[in-house]
């Protein structure tokens, strides 16, 4: 009995994330945006945190008991509803419904909790135990029930959970214990636990869609990883018996904070960084919740400080997504607006042919259009579409562009990690601050100063290893290219490097990049730096075949007369035909 409770109070502090690894098969159902379906989880923490704040003037006006049944029951048939869901719409208001009924919950079963178990502090240890491991565990737990059925038994099996925790609440009655003054430093540990759950957003939303929307895993595979967040909780937990108060949340937080910065320089799409991030997240978020959580709520408090605590979580939550959801949307759409420039650069730079390498580039700008905003494009159809199942140099083309994409999408998380890093430091600044104030010593024992070293370790060991540099691009300036763009030999590669060349001048005389310069040549691709019109037209082709004649002069492939005869025939030949051989005139 008592386990069902405990799993209903996991669930309730779970369920702000334990759909996280869901998300993208919603983004992809209700063909959302990265802020809208954010909503699944923000809404169920807001509403926790405004039905606890409203709750508060039912204490001692109801039975504890009978809310936190009354709310598991509301929870239970949110959960069936979420699950049956048409809709986004749909989907939001039952979660807002969940969160009322979680919110009840977690008030009453407190005090449910003290007349099943020996003792109140017992009781409290329980409640908190549940609440912290809840909260990590609940990814990995979605994720793996998302793979072996789908998004919507994520919320039919928190149903029969919830149920049973109405026939607890029936069964064990316990009134509701004088109102007992809280610890100094208690609102101010339910402010750092705020600042805690904040920056949790980064390791239960930001990582998960890193994981499986950008780098593509399936949800078990992304489930897999994320482990890494409670088993570090558990690691924390067996440190905390071995380390003074103070130097654990100040160790914690540090840790927290260096796993996030880790994950914002993480070097590409590299799993065993974002386990070794995520374990230092779960450590650092162990080890801040073994402490704060005693003091939010001492041993023997009832449903006032439960529900205070549950509030202020929430809230930074509510807050972290928020925030980060807003920075990495803006930051996403950035990323697919930039991300066809690195492409066409690789394209045009392969050893593909010449009219193949223009048009693919072009129906490679055009997937990543008609994605959905904030989607990593599927380039599969287009490169097999020219070749790729036959041709290796196509295959190995396809590898490189996909690759950029989704390093350049991984860069575009780096700003939404930041913050939620920041926001682990402030918990951390605020912790240090009620237990320095509470012992009345300010020194750092030699732990603190430890994790303090590994927590800059680390995301500097990431940003060393190439994490700087991820997802950046830089386009060579057409006008002091080389000479020699295409280092290969034969026919081929020699008409390669005319094409390459005369692409350089044209982009050159036109004052763009060389990859602006192709893209422009579709209407769809957005990119509209070039004013093509006849005059443009025939300035560009001609700046381009004298650049190419120059350039094969350069090389010493074409003699010194035949250049001049050539440089005559280029400022007088007709040039619509260049346009209608590639297609797109």
């Amino acid at each position: 009995m008592t386990g069902l409770l405990l799993g209903a109070v996991a669930l309730a502090f779970a369920d702000a994330s334990v759909v996280a690894l869901a998300l993208p098969e919603l983004y992809s159902e209700f063909e959302t945006t990265i802020v809208a379906v954010s909503w699944v989880l923000t809404i169920y923490a807001l509403s926790v945190a405004v039905a606890g704040i409203a709750g508060l003037f039912l204490i001692g006006r109801v039975q504890m008991a009978h809310l936190s049944a009354a709310g598991a029951a509301l929870f239970a048939i949110a959960s069936v509803a979420a699950g049956a869901a048409p809709n986004l719409t749909v989907l939001l208001i039952a979660r807002a419904i969940q969160g009322v009924g979680g919110a009840w919950l977690l008030m009453g079963s407190l005090s449910t909790l003290r007349s099943m178990l020996s003792s109140a502090s017992a009781a409290t240890r329980a409640w908190s135990l549940a609440g912290t491991f809840g909260a990590v565990l609940g990814p990995a737990l979605g994720g793996v029930v998302t793979q072996v059925f789908d998004w919507r038994a994520v919320f039919f099996v928190q149903a029969p959970i919830a149920l049973g925790a109405i026939l607890v609440a029936k069964v064990h009655t316990e009134p509701e214990p004088a109102k007992i003054r809280r610890p100094r430093g208690a609102a101010m540990a339910d402010l750092s636990l705020f600042g805690v759950f904040g920056a949790l957003v980064g390791a239960l939303f930001l990582s998960v869609i890193l994981l499986v929307v950008v780098w593509g895993y399936e949800p078990l595979a992304g489930a897999v990883i994320v482990t890494a967040l409670p088993l570090g909780t558990v690691s924390a937990r067996v440190a905390r018996a071995r380390v003074d108060q103070r130097t654990l949340a100040v160790a914690g937080g540090f840790l927290l904070c260096s796993g996030l910065a880790t994950l914002a320089f993480i070097p590409g799409v590299e799993p065993l960084w974002a386990f070794a991030a995520l374990f230092m997240c779960g450590t650092g978020y162990g080890a801040m919740t073994g402490v704060l959580g005693p003091i939010s709520v001492p041993d023997g408090s009832g449903a006032r400080a439960a529900t205070l605590t549950s509030v202020a979580r929430h809230l930074g939550l509510v807050v972290g997504l928020g925030l980060i959801a807003l920075i990495l949307s803006v930051d996403v759409d950035t990323a697919m607006d930039d991300a066809p420039f690195p492409a066409t650069a690789s394209v045009l730079d392969s050893t593909i042919d010449t009219i193949t390498k223009v048009q693919l580039a072009l129906d490679v700008v055009d997937v990543v259009d008609e994605a959905s905003s904030g989607e990593v494009p599927d380039l599969t159809d287009v490169f097999e579409r020219h070749g790729s199942r036959d041709d290796e140099d196509v295959a190995l083309l396809q590898v490189r562009v996909e690759t950029q994409v989704r390093e350049m999408f991984t860069r575009a998380f780096r700003a939404a990690f930041a913050v939620a890093a920041a926001m682990a430091l402030f918990a951390t600044v605020v912790a240090y601050l009620i237990l320095a104030l509470r012992s009345n010593k300010w020194g750092l024992g030699p732990i603190a100063i430890i994790a303090i070293l590994i927590g800059l370790a680390l995301p500097s060991a990431s940003y060393a290893s190439g994490g700087n540099n991820v997802g950046r691009s830089t386009l060579e300036d057409p006008c002091t290219a080389g000479a020699d763009p295409f280092p290969s030999e034969g026919l081929d590669a020699m008409l390669q490097r005319m094409v390459l060349s005369g692409l350089n001048g044209a982009a050159c005389e036109l004052g763009v990049g060389r990859e602006e310069l192709v893209l422009s040549l579709e209407p769809s691709s957005g990119v509209d730096t070039v004013d093509w019109n006849g005059d443009t037209v025939e300035e560009a082709l001609r700046s381009g075949v004298r650049r190419a004649i120059d350039d094969a002069d350069e090389r010493d492939t074409l003699p010194g007369f035949a250049a001049t005869a050539l440089h005559w025939a280029a400022d007088r030949a007709p040039v619509s035909w260049f346009l209608d051989r590639l297609g797109v005139g």
